[in-house]
C-alpha cells in the first residue's frame, strides 16, 4: 500500500516550500536590527517602530490556523504560487517605502504570504516522501523553522551596515523571484479539495484567541505583567481559543480537525 502521493520531483518541491519558508521566517526578525535607522528615517517612536516585528508576527499567527481551511478550498499549486507572489508585493513594498506606514503594509503583505507558505511546506513534506524518510525530512523542516529566525539579526545587520535597511527586501524580493520560477517548474498538486463550510465564527475564534496572545507576548517585555494591556489580550486569547477547540470537536466538518486519529500499521 502506498504510503505518499507520487510526485516527479519531490525533493525539489520540498526545496522550494523550505526555502520560501526560510525566508518568509528571516523576515521575521531581521527588520530588528535595522529599527534604530528606520525610526530615524521616518521620525517615529519605538513603540511605533515595534509594530514591524508584531504586526509581522500578529499576521502570522492568525493566518496560519486559518490557511487549513485555505488549503481545502485551492489546490497547493495556486497556494504556493500565490504565497510567493504575495510575498514578493510585500518585499517590494517595503523596499520602496517612503514613510512608515508603506513600509507596515509591506511588512503584513510580506506576512500574508508567508502564513499561506509555511502550513502547506508542512503539509505537503508528510504527503510526498514515504514514512521512513519522514522522520529525516521533518528534522530538515524543524531546522528550518528554528534557523531562520536565529540568523536573521546576523545577516540583517552585515547587509544594513554595508547597504542599508531596505536592501533586506530587495535581497528578498531576488530570492521570491527565483522561488517562483522554481515553483512554476516543480511544485504539483497533492491536496484533496473539498471545498467544506466556511464557518466565520470559528475564523473570529481563531483570530481572536491566535492574535491575543501573540499580542501578550509582544507587550510583556516591555509592560509589567499587572497591566491590563498584558493581560487582557493573554485572558481574551486563551478563552477564545477554548471555544474554537470545543467548537471544532462539535463540528462536522471542522476548521482544524483536532481528533486523534488512530494509526494502523501498514503491511
Amino acid at each position: 500500500m502506498e504510503t505518499h502521493i507520487q510526485v516527479k520531483k519531490p525533493k525539489a518541491m520540498a526545496f522550494i516550500l523550505m526555502l520560501g519558508a526560510f525566508i518568509g521566517l528571516f523576515g521575521e526578525t531581521a527588520l530588528n536590527m535595522a529599527l534604530t535607522n528606520v525610526m530615524e528615517d521616518f521620525t517615529i517612536e519605538p513603540a511605533t517602530a515595534q509594530w514591524l516585528t508584531t504586526g509581522y508576527l500578529l499576521m502570522l499567527g492568525i493566518l496560519v490556523p486559518v490557511t487549513a481551511l485555505i488549503m481545502k478550498w485551492f489546490s497547493t499549486r495556486k497556494l504556493v504560487i500565490g504565497g510567493i507572489i504575495i510575498s514578493l508585493l510585500g518585499a517590494l513594498l517595503a523596499a520602496m517605502s517612503v514613510n512608515f506606514p508603506m513600509l507596515m503594509a509591506g511588512r503584513i503583505v510580506q506576512a500574508i504570504g508567508t502564513g499561506l507558505i509555511l502550513p502547506i511546506m508542512l503539509t505537503v513534506v508528510l504527503l510526498i516522501f514515504p514514512i521512513q524518510k519522514r522522520g529525516v525530512v521533518m528534522g530538515i523542516v524543524g531546522l528550518v523553522i528554528t534557523t531562520a529566525p536565529a540568523v536573521g539579526p546576523t545577516l540583517s545587520g552585515v547587509i544594513i551596515t554595508s547597504l542599508g535597511w531596505s536592501y533586506i527586501f530587495w535581497m528578498s524580493a531576488i530570492f521570491y523571484v527565483l522561488l517562483l520560477v522554481g515553483a512554476y517548474v516543480v511544485i504539483t498538486n497533492v491536496s484533496e479539495i473539498t471545498k467544506p463550510k466556511i464557518d466565520v465564527l470559528s475564523i473570529l475564534l481563531s483570530t481572536i484567541g491566535f492574535g491575543g496572545i501573540i499580542f501578550n507576548l509582544s507587550t510583556m517585555a516591555e509592560q509589567p505583567i499587572s497591566a491590563l494591556i498584558v493581560w487582557g489580550p493573554l485572558f481574551i486569547g486563551v478563552i477564545s481559543l477554548l471555544l474554537f477547540g470545543i467548537r471544532q470537536f462539535k463540528m462536522e466538518q471542522p476548521m482544524v480537525n483536532l481528533r486523534v486519529s488512530s494509526i494502523q500499521c501498514l503491511h
